[in-house]
Parts: structure tokens; C-alpha cells; sequence
């Protein structure tokens, strides 16, 4: 007797696929610390990034945004950070993987563009090629660390 299909939210159930719940954890605590430093500071990690404070007010107001927009990234993410892989965390870890390629794009162009940046720069470019390659391997079954 075959089982029926698994209903939105329930395991998917394929085995050998890596667990998103350290990936999605690791991401809801990162952006939440970031978050929360861009709502209450958002001159220190403009300036960690950077090398310099923003200059205006509407720059640290951009920067509140942007932690109000990672701040409910980290919510989703650690809502949804269980561990079995449902359809719902692997939607989630498609659009986190994306979000790291793109976060990490645009690092890279703030290195081109205020050369040399500040020091967290290139530490947090690469903790988002990391969590992409990360997100990739848990989407397309492969355990992280080729395992």
C-alpha cells in the first residue's frame, strides 16, 4: 500500500537531503544580530561595512530599513527552522540562498565602490557565498561538507 502525498507543510520526505534546521537557525541568529544593530546603531555596521559612518540621515534611515527587512528574515527563518525538511523550509531556503547570492553581490560593490571597506567587508561577503553554497546544497540533496 502506497502513502499518499505529503500535504503542504508536511516532510517531503527525501532522504539523504541535508537538514535546513542548522542553516536556518545559523541565518535567523546572524540576521537577527544584524538586524537589531541597523534598528538601534545603524552607524556601526554602516561603518564596520564601510569603513566610514552613512553621511545622512536618510542613509541611517535606509539602514533602519534594511534591519527591519532582515529582522523579519530572521523571524521567518527561525520559525520555519525545524527539523524536517517540508515544502515550506525548502521555499524558504531557495529564497535564503538567493538573498546570500545577492547579499554577497552586493558587498562586492561596495567594495568596488569605497574601496577598501571597512573591516567586517570581506568576512561578511563571504559568510553569505558560504550560506548560499549552503542553501544549494541542501535544495539539491547534497549534505553540506560533501558528506
Amino acid at each position: 500500500m502506497t502513502s499518499p502525498a505529503p500535504l503542504p507543510g508536511e516532510d517531503i520526505g527525501a532522504s539523504g537531503r541535508a537538514t535546513p534546521w542548522a542553516l536556518l537557525r545559523i541565518t535567523a541568529v546572524l540576521e537577527g544580530v544584524t538586524a537589531v544593530a541597523l534598528l538601534v546603531f545603524p552607524a556601526l555596521p554602516i561603518r564596520l561595512l564601510l569603513g566610514h559612518p552613512p553621511r545622512t540621515e536618510m542613509a541611517s534611515l535606509g539602514a533602519r530599513l534594511a534591519g527591519a527587512a532582515l529582522l523579519v528574515l530572521a523571524i521567518a527563518c527561525w520559525r520555519f527552522g525545524g527539523r524536517r525538511f517540508t515544502r515550506r523550509s525548502s521555499a524558504l531556503v531557495v529564497a535564503i540562498g538567493l538573498y546570500d547570492v545577492l547579499a554577497a553581490g552586493l558587498l562586492i560593490s561596495l567594495w568596488a565602490a569605497f574601496p577598501p571597506g571597512g573591516a567586517l567587508l570581506w568576512p561578511a561577503a563571504a559568510l553569505h557565498v558560504a550560506l548560499g553554497f549552503w542553501s544549494a546544497a541542501t535544495v539539491f540533496g547534497r549534505k553540506p561538507g560533501g558528506q
